[in-house]
């Protein structure tokens, strides 16, 4: 897998664009990704979910889906067996971001190395 040079997501082999920022991927403008990828390599993080009152769950589903690309099983699926890792090795920033977006939804997150 590369990782994206803009903001340093991991990226899916055969990816054109980063699901995360949108920079295209390949040429020129991936060619920092592996730098990154090096620099970020022993300090990835993982955002974890520890809690969401019921009357929040709907609001956490979405956050799991458009942010942490989950289905609607699958958000279900995390809600229901907190605590549990929604998504794992991110950069600082995009953990930190994920943790805080499922917080301002109503969910106890946080993101950790």
């Amino acid at each position: 897998m590369a990782y994206c040079g803009k903001c340093g997501n991991q990226i899916p082999d055969g990816d054109l664009f980063c699901s995360k920022c949108g920079a295209k991927i390949g040429g020129s403008a991936a060619a920092p990704a592996s730098a990154l990828a090096v620099a970020n390599q022993d300090n990835r993080y993982s955002v974890i979910l520890t809690s969401v009152p019921d009357d929040k769950k709907g609001g956490v589903i979405q956050v799991l889906r458009m942010e942490a690309r989950c289905g609607v099983t699958e958000a279900k699926n995390m809600i229901n067996t907190v605590p549990c890792t929604v998504k794992s090795n991110l950069s600082k920033n995009s953990a930190d971001a994920l943790a805080a977006n499922l917080t301002a939804a109503g969910a106890d997150a946080s993101s950790t190395t």
